[in-house]
């Protein structure tokens, strides 16, 4: 959704994405792999007010993709808010493998923000670096000799959310049969050998690939095009060209997506101004009145045959 509904109105704010390519067999998670591995702190420097000193951070990021490449580097993981209690405690949690700290002059629950926790194949002659602590086999967290049990530590971790997703049920409840053994008496009126489905992409459209290949494999045709609307003279031709699918088709399937920031009174505003052109609207009222067609929509889609309120007013 976009950042406005109603009386409610979110500033203008920039969100950026990053991509980059990577050798899957050097990417590194953040979960404990082995016991007897050494679990290393790797600090990157705060400067004034609190804000971390980039270079410090640049120089970090190289130590440990020097690491992982030269095969180091079972696991690591980035601090946050938590501190270094937080990033070891999801560490163990993974693959259930405890860990014992050698340093009591720690603070485990300071914000090292930018720093790293890493767990070390072999060792590494770095002077940053600095040992905090041992995997162990047994199953608990052991700090300044006070002992967590890692089963004890899960519970508190999945108690808060545990009544909206729960993740066990008690034994004398069974799951209860939803499915249905009835079976669909519907029949088309014009037999066809394989149903042709016209999957219309508008800008924002995320999931047209997804229909297509769940009626493809139903056995339909599908035939996905995308509208064009740059210029004047893309949205005529795309007008066309619809018309002509439309004409073809036995189902009209509109996909979902974020078009026009997915609010309703712009995607199905949108989308239901393109099918009420009256080029397309005579024909679509032919397709459902006269050829028996279908028309379907899914999150965008629907919204704008609701706009088109069903599309039972053109039939009035």
């Amino acid at each position: 959704m976009s950042g406005s509904y109603n009386e409610l109105d979110v500033p203008p704010t920039l969100v950026s994405f990053c991509i980059g390519e990577a050798d899957t067999t050097k990417v590194v998670s953040n979960e404990f792999k082995q016991s007897g591995s050494k679990v290393m702190l790797l600090e990157t420097k705060m400067g004034q007010d609190d804000i971390l000193d980039f270079e410090d951070l640049k120089e970090n990021y190289e130590i440990i993709h020097k690491l992982i490449n030269d095969g180091k580097v079972l696991s690591v993981s980035t601090m946050t808010n938590g501190g270094i209690a937080d990033s070891i405690t999801k560490s163990c949690i993974g693959n259930k493998i405890g860990f014992q700290a050698v340093s009591s002059e720690i603070d485990y629950f300071y914000p090292y923000y930018g720093s790293f926790i890493i767990e070390l194949k072999e060792d590494a002659n770095i002077e940053k670096l600095l040992l905090i602590g041992n995997t162990i086999k047994e199953e608990k967290i052991v700090v300044n000799e006070e002992t967590m049990d890692l089963e004890e530590l899960i519970k508190i971790w999945q108690k808060p959310l545990e009544k909206v997703f729960p993740t066990k049920v008690e034994e004398n409840k069974t799951a209860k049969n939803i499915m249905s053994n009835k079976t669909c008496t519907l029949t088309r009126k014009m037999p066809i050998a394989k149903p042709r489905i016209f999957i219309p992409v508008f800008p924002g459209t995320n999931c047209e690939y997804d229909v297509a290949r769940a009626f493809e494999d139903a056995g339909g045709i599908t035939s996905t095009v995308v509208f064009k609307n740059l210029k004047p003279e893309n949205i005529a031709e795309s007008i066309d060209i619809f018309a002509k699918e439309i004409e073809k088709a036995q189902i009209i399937m509109i996909p979902g997506g974020f078009s026009s920031g997915d609010e309703p009174d712009g995607s199905g505003k949108f989308i239901g101004a393109v099918f009420r052109n009256p080029k397309l609207k005579d024909l679509i009222h032919k397709h459902l009145y006269e050829q028996d067609g279908l028309m379907l929509g899914i999150c965008n889609g629907f919204q704008a045959l609701v706009k088109l309120r069903t599309i039972t007013i053109w039939r009035n």
